[in-house]
């Protein structure tokens, strides 16, 4: 059942959150937030089957955390078909803090927590799961930081989807 849209930034992250990205025309997956309010009355990320669904854009593959959000949270599961075999890297990046706030804002550089690879690959499809399983990687994204899909050989059409849940819940 279809659920009112929302921007960005209201979502909250529960167990088994999934959101979808989706490539309009020939862009590729990269470090670009999708647009959740396209001009008109908008905002247009909507929930539909369990799933928050950005509408197709030409330019995406960046994933904010909420600003909602004053935890942590797991990046559970990936899962994408790029329409044809393409190279992919999947990163999470942090944001500049400029606010002054737990130390000036000239000493950023000395606190930032960088940017991390945190898996490559190729092929049409990824099907990765995260912190699930004994043997999973654990993926753990702060409120500050962003996770970015980048790839080259994407085909319009092309979908991921993100599946996260809170860090810290005892129940999953």
């Amino acid at each position: 059942m279809p659920v009112a849209s929302r921007p960005t930034s209201q979502i909250d992250i529960m167990s088994w959150t999934t959101i979808q990205h989706k490539l309009l025309g020939a862009g590729q997956f990269g470090d670009t937030a999708p647009s959740d309010d396209l001009g008109g009355p908008g905002p247009y990320l909507v929930m539909e089957n369990g799933v928050w669904i950005y509408p197709q854009q030409a330019s995406v593959g960046r994933m904010d955390m909420p600003t909602k959000l004053s935890r942590p949270v797991r990046l559970m599961l990936i899962m994408a078909d790029f329409g044809a075999s393409a190279t992919w890297t999947l990163t999470v990046a942090s944001s500049a803090n400029t606010t002054g706030t737990p130390y000036d804002s000239g000493d950023e550089p000395l606190y930032n927590l960088g940017s991390i690879d945190i898996a490559t690959g190729t092929g049409q499809y990824l099907n990765q799961s995260y912190n699930v399983g004994a043997l999973d990687k654990a993926v753990i994204i702060f409120p500050s930081q962003r996770l970015i899909l980048t790839t080259v050989g994407a085909v319009a059409g092309a979908t991921v989807r993100f599946t996260f849940s809170r860090a810290f819940d005892t129940k999953v």
